[in-house]
């Protein structure tokens, strides 16, 4: 399910505008498969009635400001409870695995003529959320360090 209007502007008059980092840990690995791990930091300036993050993919563990939560994922968001979070700094811990995707979009990876696989990613209009989680939202800008660990 794509992000409605109404979703985004709750997002974004409860996250401070320039408050978001992403860590993201990624094991790209051959085959059908990858794993990972996505750091999300922000700052609310109020408690929404809901906080859902975009991601198209399996959690494996969920961690809101240092405490394991039950994961609540639906249509491609994950809900994080609400009642973990609080007026300023936040911390969400998204551990996951993902399929490749082979339509051009997301994380995609193909075998070529030579038996080689490549990796590459398009995330553009909204496409982010097929790879790692995240506020997949363009007003919401935020600054990201990706580490990458592949094959050879």
């Amino acid at each position: 399910m794509p992000l409605t209007q109404e979703r985004a502007e709750s997002r974004g008059l409860a996250i401070k505008r320039g408050s978001i980092t992403y860590d993201f840990h990624i094991s790209l690995e051959k085959g059908n498969n990858y794993s990972g791990f996505a750091e999300i930091s922000f700052e609310l300036n109020t408690i929404p009635q809901e906080l859902p993050i975009d991601f198209n993919g399996k959690v494996t563990r969920l961690v809101v400001n240092g405490t394991a939560t039950e994961v609540k994922a639906e249509e491609g968001f994950l809900f994080l409870d609400v009642s973990l979070l609080k007026v300023g700094h936040n911390v969400v811990g998204v551990h996951y695995s993902n399929s490749y995707n082979n339509d051009g979009s997301g994380c995609v990876s193909f075998v070529d003529v030579d038996g080689k696989q490549y990796i590459y990613t398009q995330f553009e209009p909204y496409y982010a959320n097929r790879v790692f989680a995240c506020f997949d939202q363009p007003d919401l800008k935020a600054k990201m360090r990706l580490y990458v660990v592949s094959p050879s």
